[in-house]
């Protein structure tokens, strides 16, 4: 009787036992690696996606802005423009215009030119059209430019390139003064924008940066411009004479752009030359000259247009009349 009642009991605890484990909710498994929600995971990549593509086209748009712009081809009298609405044309900035057209396309950060699907030549006697087109497009063939924004020469910063072109741009962005570069197969150290020069006595005005260079002589519009009549007295009247000279007369403001590396000892006076322009009248083209700046003196202005000193005008007049240029009456 004893045991049957030792049995009964521990069945009751095995059943109360069971009862409370069905009561308890189980643990969460648990997992050494945790993954995302697949929705999750898809809007992430969507995101990175999009950001990719719109960085992408950014980086072509900024691309493309430095291709587009006037470009001068060298060895020719042609320009090319390159134009936002995915064209170009060919020719002369001026007289004939352009004669070639055509579609451009940007790859690899590379511009790809297709040979023109429009030209305008004659055969016959267009030679200058011919050239140019062969010195651009060889073979008639498709071109392919790269910009380089490392490239600087005395005028420009920023050039296309092929193996065998550099072609600069018109109207970029100009080159920083105070550095040396070469032009015109001289080393010039170019000066900052409205320098200009002003000499204590006439000097020769030279075809390139050398005492046995040409003297050249130059038809100059100082009747028309530059010529300080409020220095004049009111009693004189100026009678021009003549307009040709080979010099720069004494106390002449004129604009200088450059000058060279190496300097020049005449006199004891160890000098560089510098490269001078002027114009013969309001509507002449500007010409170049260079001259020796030992007895020069070099000025900063701040535009196109500098006021000499009264003293250097005074120095200028009469230079003028001790050359035969002018007389007063």
């Amino acid at each position: 009787m004893r045991n049957l009642f030792l049995v009964i009991f521990c069945l009751l605890i095995i059943t109360s036992c069971n009862k409370r484990n069905d009561q308890i909710d189980p643990e969460p498994a648990t997992s050494i690696t945790e993954t995302a929600p697949v929705k999750e995971v898809e809007t992430v990549q969507e995101e990175i996606t999009n950001d990719i593509d719109s960085q992408e086209t950014i980086n072509q748009k900024i691309t493309a802005k430095e291709f587009i712009q006037r470009w001068s081809i060298p060895d020719t009298e042609s320009e090319l423009k390159i134009k936002d609405d995915g064209t170009y044309s060919y020719g002369h900035p001026m007289g004939d215009g352009p004669f070639a057209f055509g579609k451009w396309l940007i790859m690899d950060d590379k511009i790809e030119l297709f040979y023109p699907e429009t030209l305008y030549l004659d055969e016959s006697n267009d030679n200058y059209k011919k050239h140019d087109l062969e010195v651009l497009f060889k073979d008639k063939e498709s071109i392919f430019l790269e910009y380089d924004g490392k490239y600087e020469d005395f005028n420009t910063t920023g050039c296309l390139r092929t193996d065998d072109l550099i072609i600069t741009t018109f109207y970029g962005k100009e080159s920083p003064a105070n550095k040396v570069y070469l032009r015109n197969g001289i080393k010039v150290k170019k000066l900052p924008k409205y320098s200009f020069l002003i000499s204590s006595d006439n000097m020769k005005l030279r075809e390139k940066p050398s005492l046995t260079s040409t003297v050249m002589t130059f038809k100059h519009g100082w009747e028309y411009r530059n010529f300080p009549y409020d220095l004049i007295p009111d009693s004189k009247n100026v009678v021009w004479l003549k307009e040709d000279t080979n010099l720069l007369l004494k106390g002449y403001a004129v604009e200088t752009i450059c000058s060279t590396e190496e300097e020049t000892e005449i006199d004891g006076i160890s000098a560089p030359w510098y490269c001078i322009l002027d114009a013969g009248g309001e509507e002449d083209f500007t010409h170049e000259f260079w001259i020796w700046g030992g007895y020069a003196k070099l000025y900063q202005g701040n535009s196109y247009r500098f006021e000499a000193s009264n003293e250097d005008k005074s120095a200028f007049i009469k230079a003028c009349i001790d050359q035969g240029i002018i007389k007063l009456e």
